[in-house]
């Protein structure tokens, strides 16, 4: 690395690459389901549900982490999580057999993917980049 010395020090840096980061940070919500997802998918198999309540339970979570990774591409796809979540909301209230810790496991889980998926995008944006806030100020 050599110096140059026409360069001053206050000369910002140039903005990341646009390839730098697949994903804006301002889209929080679909991470949050994304793990919401990965977490019901896994407490299907961590303590013993009803086959069908399991069963549900895994695929459904497995369609949420899927549907919420699409979504951090194309953010129409957070209607699928709303609709996934209302169906594990129903799903688990009439699925017979389902143990205490199974019901409210998916009732918490399909209530937080819920109101996960109407966060809108870009609600909470990140701050500017230091070299966007420098180049505002003149």
């Amino acid at each position: 690395m050599t110096i140059d010395p026409t360069r001053s020090a206050t000369t910002p840096d140039p903005p990341p690459s646009p390839r730098a980061a697949p994903t804006q940070p301002d889209r929080w919500p679909g991470w949050i389901a994304i793990a919401l997802g990965a977490w019901l998918f896994l407490s299907a198999f961590l303590w013993p549900h009803g086959t069908a309540s399991a069963t549900n339970t895994w695929i459904v979570g497995l369609l949420i982490a899927i549907a919420s990774l699409i979504a951090l591409r194309m953010p129409w796809m957070r209607w699928v999580d709303t609709a996934l979540a209302i169906w594990l909301f129903l799903s688990t209230l009439a699925i017979p057999g389902a143990t205490r810790g199974t019901l409210w496991n998916n009732l918490i889980v399909a209530l937080l993917v819920f109101l996960v998926s109407l966060v809108p995008e870009g609600v909470f944006p990140a701050p500017l980049h230091r070299a966007h806030r420098h180049t505002a100020s003149r």
